[in-house]
C-alpha cells in the first residue's frame, strides 16, 4: 500500500488553504455591501481579496473558492439545508447555471442576514439572469482607511504566519530578541491531523526534552518567528517544544494503539469507527511530520519550515 505522504503536512497545502478561504468568505458574507445579490464565485473571490486587501501569498480566485466550500462536509450541509442558516449572522445560499455555449458550469453565492431568503427574481428559475457583476464595488477605491478589517483573530494569525514564512524565504528575518522569554508566548504545540478533517489534536507536554540542543546566540531558535511557527507552551524553549512533539509523534508507530495518544478528548471518540486504512494513515502523517521536525532542527537556520516539510514528503515518496 502506497504511503500517502502527500497529504500528511500538518495543515500545509490544500487543506490549510480551505480552511483558510472558507472562513474568510463566511466574514466577507456579513458585510452588508456584499449581500441580497447573486454573485459568481469568481466575483466573489475578486471583491473579498480587494477589499480585504489580501495579499498574493493569501489571495485566492473563484476556483479555489467553489473547491474550498465544496470539501467543507459540515458547510455544504448547512446550505443545503436549515434555511441556509450557517451562523448566528448570515444565511448562505449556493446555485450553479451553465451559460449558453460553455460547456463549465458557473456556481453563484448569495448571502444574506440570518433567517432570510433571495426574493423576487432572486428566488425564481430565471435567478441566473440577475447574476450581480459587482461593478460599483470592484471599481470602488479602496484605501488604507476603508480596507476592511478581519474580525477573526484565527484569519488574522494565519496572515501573520504567511507574511512569516515569506519574509524568511526571502532573508527578512527580524534580528532575534534575546531579553524576551519564550514562555511569554502563549500558544499551544502544533497540531496533528487525526483520522479525517473532522477530527484534529493537539498535545501539549511539559518541558522533557531529552536531546536538548545548543545553538548560538543569534540562531533562528532564539527569534520571535520560531516562536510563533512551533508554538512552546508554559516554560517551553522552541527546541524542547520540537523535541517534545517529536517525542509524542513517535508514540503512533510504537504499539497497537499509540496512535491514540495523539486524539483529543479521546474519551469522546469511538475507537471503532476508525477503520484500519485511517489509523494507517494517521501513522504515515505522524512519520511525515516527525521527519519535517527533524529536519527542521538541523536545517531551520538557512531553511524555511515549509521546504522542511517539503524534503519529509520528497524523502518518504522514494520507499513507496
Amino acid at each position: 500500500m502506497p504511503i500517502r505522504s502527500d497529504v500528511a503536512i500538518l495543515r500545509i497545502g490544500t487543506t490549510m488553504d480551505n480552511k483558510f478561504i472558507v472562513q474568510v468568505f463566511l466574514e466577507a458574507c456579513r458585510k452588508a455591501d456584499f449581500q441580497d445579490k447573486w454573485m459568481s464565485a469568481a466575483t466573489w473571490a475578486e471583491i473579498v481579496c480587494r477589499h480585504y486587501n489580501l495579499g498574493v501569498d493569501v489571495a485566492f480566485d473563484g476556483t479555489k473558492l467553489t473547491q474550498a466550500i465544496g470539501r467543507d462536509k459540515a458547510l455544504n450541509s448547512l446550505i443545503e439545508g436549515n434555511n441556509g442558516q450557517i451562523n448566528e449572522h448570515v444565511s448562505l445560499y449556493r446555485n450553479k447555471y451553465r451559460p449558453k455555449g460553455l460547456s463549465k458550469q458557473i456556481y453563484c453565492f448569495y448571502a444574506t442576514r440570518k433567517g432570510e431568503r433571495p426574493d423576487g427574481i432572486d428566488a425564481t428559475s430565471q435567478w441566473h439572469t440577475n447574476i450581480s457583476s459587482a461593478t460599483d464595488l470592484l471599481q470602488k477605491r479602496v484605501t488604507r482607511n476603508t480596507t476592511l478589517k478581519f474580525e477573526s483573530s484565527q484569519i488574522n494569525e494565519a496572515i501573520e504566519l504567511k507574511k512569516l514564512e515569506e519574509d524568511t524565504t526571502l532573508g527578512k528575518r527580524k534580528r532575534p530578541q534575546t531579553h524576551g522569554n519564550l514562555s511569554e508566548c502563549s500558544l499551544k504545540a502544533a497540531n496533528v491531523i487525526v483520522l479525517d478533517n473532522s477530527s484534529s489534536s493537539t498535545k501539549e507536554l511539559s518541558s522533557l526534552a531529552q536531546f536538548p540542543i545548543v545553538c548560538s546566540r543569534f540562531c533562528f531558535w532564539d527569534s520571535p518567528e520560531a516562536c510563533t511557527l512551533f508554538k512552546p507552551v508554559e516554560n517551553e524553549t522552541v527546541l524542547d517544544a520540537v523535541n517534545n512533539q517529536i517525542e509524542v509523534l513517535a508514540e503512533a508507530n510504537k504499539s497497537d494503539f499509540g496512535y491514540t495518544e495523539l486524539i483529543e478528548n479521546l474519551h469522546e471518540f469511538n475507537l471503532a469507527d476508525a477503520n484500519t486504512y485511517q489509523v494507517f494513515c494517521l501513522r504515515q502523517k505522524c512519520m511525515c511530520l516527525s521527519l519535517a521536525l527533524v529536519l527542521a532542527k538541523e536545517n531551520m537556520n538557512n531553511w524555511t519550515w515549509k521546504k522542511c516539510c517539503e524534503e519529509a514528503i520528497a524523502i518518504l515518496k522514494k520507499l513507496e
